[in-house]
């Protein structure tokens, strides 16, 4: 049996954008730690170390995505997979899936994958997705999210609609 298998791929435009944010965000704490530093602001350095070390890991994810190419989302006859062949890796079989929401987050649209045993998925994710999916439960949204807007531009609609027939069933 052959499966059907669709893969979406991130967009190298948006994390490129994403990899210049991050590194003016490095420097800019650098800059507050350097003017900390001179005054003696012990909570200062603190801060903007922690501005610096947060975006650099942003910086190393997003050269990672790009180098890598590894698919976004993978959609299967049985199954949805985000970030495949990564840590984050996560494996979503359409039969666990109680519903799709669309929810706007900063003026942008975001899909929830509601599953019917969220906390027993949750349970089984590995720490490095446990911490990384945590502000999304903490905020009150599905640990489980796609971003369309995350894609390739060309893709966007053929996402929409793959959910489309996901939520239809």
């Amino acid at each position: 049996m052959i499966e059907n298998k669709i893969e979406f791929y991130h967009s190298k435009g948006k994390l490129f954008l994403g990899i210049i944010f991050s590194l003016l965000l490095v420097v800019f704490g650098t800059l507050i730690m350097y003017i900390a530093y001179i005054e003696e602001a012990i909570l200062i350095i603190a801060l903007a170390l922690f501005i610096m070390v947060l975006f650099s890991f942003f910086t190393i994810a997003n050269i990672l995505k790009i180098f890598r190419g590894y698919p976004y989302i993978t959609i299967t006859d049985e199954y949805l997979q985000l970030d495949s062949y990564t840590k984050s890796e996560v494996t979503i079989y359409f039969t666990d899936i109680e519903y799709i929401k669309v929810s706007k987050v900063s003026s942008q649209s975001i899909f929830e994958i509601v599953l019917y045993n969220e906390g027993d998925y949750f349970a089984q994710l590995s720490f490095h997705n446990k911490v990384r999916l945590c502000m999304n439960r903490v905020t009150g949204y599905s640990p489980f999210t796609i971003n369309p807007k995350a894609t390739r531009k060309q893709d966007r609609s053929r996402l929409l609609e793959t959910l489309n027939l996901i939520m239809q069933q």
